[in-house]
């Protein structure tokens, strides 16, 4: 009984720590999405948020301990942030990416970096809208805004949508257990408009059957898609495609 005792009172201090510490960790996926289970999917980050006073910090480090990303979040008197400084990094730890906002004004600055730390661009925004937007090559010297055409399947959007009609199936024991959800299928457009490296972004937040209809259905997809292009120059970039599953009455 003693010991019993003794492990309560343990659980209970480990308990009261770590919630006075305000600090909430989770393992990521390669898609920085939370992992239910470790022991089936292996991390690739670890998010920590830790709270203090009026001082919230969000930071996502790999399993190497490298930090990603980092987020400072001033919190008012109703524990809601009014203003936030955001970094994005590489792997190798280079910044790519830092945004300010001021939440009380809606508002934000948007600043994109090049590997040598020169500025890639700066953009302020009020809201969704663009306020003011400058852009620089590599040197540093001024330039227009780049122009960027999105990957897209040959035929747009509605051939994709189409295709998914007249392909994909609703699994029917998920459907008779009443199953729905949207699930994210990621995968690279090659400069040639091949797909390739097709896989779930978030297996974990539905069935089974789900995600295994989704990706049959999108590796059963042979038509090409037009490539990224940013000022003409064809690049590979990653897609991440919505396939949604939805029981009508």
């Amino acid at each position: 009984m003693g010991l019993k005792k003794i492990g309560v009172i343990y659980l209970l201090v480990m308990l009261f720590s770590f919630t006075t510490k305000g600090q909430e960790i989770a393992y990521l996926n390669k898609f920085k999405i939370p992992i239910q289970d470790t022991s089936k999917y292996a991390p690739f980050f670890k998010r920590i948020i830790e709270t203090q006073g009026k001082e919230r910090k969000t930071e996502i480090i790999t399993t190497s301990e490298q930090l990603v990303y980092q987020k400072v979040e001033e919190l008012g008197s109703d524990s809601n942030p009014i203003s936030s400084i955001e970094f994005w990094f590489t792997e190798e730890g280079i910044l790519q990416e830092k945004t300010i906002s001021d939440l009380t004004k809606d508002r934000s600055t948007i600043s994109r970096f090049f590997p040598n730390g020169n500025l890639e661009s700066i953009i302020e925004k009020k809201g969704d809208a663009i306020v003011s937007e400058k852009y620089f090559f590599e040197t540093g010297k001024k330039r227009k805004k780049p122009i960027i055409e999105s990957a897209l399947p040959v035929g747009g959007l509605e051939a994709w949508n189409i295709f998914l009609g007249q392909n994909l199936r609703y699994p029917p024991s998920a459907q008779r257990m009443g199953y729905e959800g949207t699930v994210f299928v990621s995968f690279i457009v090659t400069k040639d408009g091949q797909m390739e490296d097709i896989e779930l972004t978030n297996p974990e937040e539905n069935h089974f059957l789900l995600n295994q209809e989704a990706l049959r259905v999108v590796k059963l997809y042979t038509g090409l898609w037009n490539p990224l292009k940013i000022d003409g120059e064809v690049q590979k970039t990653r897609m991440r495609m919505p396939i949604r599953f939805k029981l009508t009455d």
